[in-house]
């Protein structure tokens, strides 16, 4: 008998998938040629020549050979986050932090500068 939901999120079984289809499937359909070397997520082919990770915003194919550097920069995104987020605990906006102000001003200046150039000019950015 298969696993209800509740029984694999109490096993902690990674399992991704658009809903719970209580009744299975209702056809078989012959297996992909491929089906024992890759796997397929909507329109991505997924091989072991890639790295596979998920959490409950969604699921992110990598390929294996740049999983060192995807990881790194991952790192740094969450340091950066986690330390704005400690900063707005103790009282300092975000837009503080994001030098807004300073934004605004360079904006009139400058119609084309975009948040993320403003950001750049002083290491606020995160997604670099």
């Amino acid at each position: 008998m298969p696993a209800t939901s509740s029984e694999l999120r109490t096993m902690r079984l990674p399992v991704f998938s658009q809903g719970a289809l209580p009744v299975g499937p209702q056809r078989l359909d012959p297996r992909d040629p491929d089906g024992l070397e890759s796997a397929r997520c909507g329109q991505h082919r997924v091989t072991a020549e890639d790295f596979v990770l998920g959490d409950d915003d969604g699921v992110l194919f990598i390929p294996l050979s740049s999983a060192a550097e995807v990881a790194e920069v991952a790192a740094t995104i969450r340091d950066t986050e986690r330390s704005q987020a400690a900063k707005m605990h103790l009282g300092t906006t975000f837009r503080h932090q994001a030098r807004r102000g300073d934004y605004l001003a360079a904006r009139d200046w400058d119609a084309t500068i975009t948040f993320r150039q403003h950001l750049r000019m002083f290491g606020g950015e995160i997604e670099e």
